[in-house]
């Protein structure tokens, strides 16, 4: 199966493992609604590897989520992809999580890039993590240092352990699609047609 709107292939069946869509809508330009610390991102009119507008901020911590209801008994992996303009010798990136109560619920503070280590190019930070409870939640990377200018680009929230490349979620799909249902094109599109 592929997928093509105005004659670009968005998708193949090998790019979306069942069940293992985007859960945040919206992350190809950050539109849409309920995005947490968005007004604190500049639009750096950069695009990401994947071809998705970025946002850059320079200063610490106000990582850009949204809330999402997870469950648990259930991995996640959110990953995204940073663009570090210069490097610091002390300052990263790392995870954190909170609940509805603002209470940091997950195992948070993991670094997961060092500045100094950084390329001078798109890198993907991922982090896998369950929740101790069903409920929602605002999962998200932070910078912890001020002084660093990062341009944000292709968040994605999927079930499971891996981190998938990004993909839409199945509402983008939908919207893209002119409001077809997810499961009506999964069963239609089963050859490669052109639409005009």
């Amino acid at each position: 199966m592929q997928i093509f709107v105005d004659k670009n292939k968005l998708l193949t069946s090998g790019d979306i493992p069942i069940n293992y869509h985007n859960l945040y809508d919206g992350t190809a330009d950050f539109s849409g609604e309920n995005w947490t610390n968005l007004d604190a991102y500049t639009n750096d009119n950069w695009v990401s590897n994947f071809g998705n507008q970025s946002r850059q901020r320079k200063g610490s911590w106000f990582g850009l989520s949204k809330p999402m209801h997870l469950n648990a008994n259930q991995f996640y992996t959110l990953s995204a992809s940073v663009f570090v303009d210069e490097n610091s010798s002390s300052g990263f990136i790392s995870f954190f999580g909170n609940d509805d109560q603002g209470n940091n619920s997950l195992p948070s503070g993991i670094a997961k890039l060092y500045f100094k280590d950084a390329p001078h190019s798109w890198v993907t930070v991922k982090q896998t993590f369950s929740v101790p409870k069903s409920g929602t939640y605002n999962v998200r990377f932070e910078s912890n240092d001020d002084q660093v200018n990062i341009h944000w680009a292709d968040l994605m929230l999927n079930k499971g352990s891996i981190a998938l490349d990004w993909n839409y979620s199945l509402n983008d799909l939908r919207a893209k699609m002119g409001g077809v249902k997810p499961n009506y094109w999964f069963c239609y599109a089963t050859s490669v047609k052109e639409v005009a």
